[in-house]
């Protein structure tokens, strides 16, 4: 059996719902969080050294900056819920990265935009104080249906909440 293509559709279906929920100019992308430990800025030479240290630095699928609130969330196209404690760990991360220091003092709310309709999972989201967004554009079906069901459906998405 063949391999399947690969189709880029998480970060469509990322800006799509960005764009629908929140103003221009208020969100960006694949935002590189935290601090590098001083230890290691210490041994860099050069700016550009300094810059790769961002590689090792979470980084959240998208970052809103509203007047009243941060929101950071983190996609979920296939089922991938180890991202619920990753959303976690950028909010933490996030209160160290300088870029967003005048941001610091606002409330954070998480939020995990899925595919996958679990109440299961939802529940998990809910009890670590992370908003649940199920979010499945009809375009995404088609791709969606190249996965075998039991991959379409995430162990746990019938367990009883």
């Amino acid at each position: 059996m063949g391999k399947r293509p690969y189709t880029i559709v998480h970060e469509p279906y990322l800006a799509e719902w960005l764009s629908a929920n929140f103003p221009p100019g208020s969100w960006m992308t694949n935002v590189r969080l935290g601090t590098p430990r001083p230890e290691l800025v210490e041994r860099t030479v050069s700016p550009e050294e300094r810059r790769a240290l961002k590689l090792w630095m979470f980084q959240a699928d998208a970052v809103v900056l509203l007047p009243d609130k941060v929101v950071i969330v983190e996609a979920v196209v296939r089922p991938e819920w180890w991202k619920l404690q990753q959303l976690k760990a950028y909010a933490k991360a996030f209160r160290s990265t300088p870029e967003f220091k005048e941001h610091w003092h606002k409330p954070i709310e998480l939020v995990l935009l899925t595919t996958i309709d679990s109440p299961f999972h939802a529940r998990m989201a809910a009890e670590e104080g992370i908003r649940y967004v199920l979010y499945r554009p009809a375009w995404l079906e088609t791709y969606l249906s190249r996965y075998a069901i039991r991959h379409r459906r995430p162990p746990g998405a019938f367990v009883k909440p």
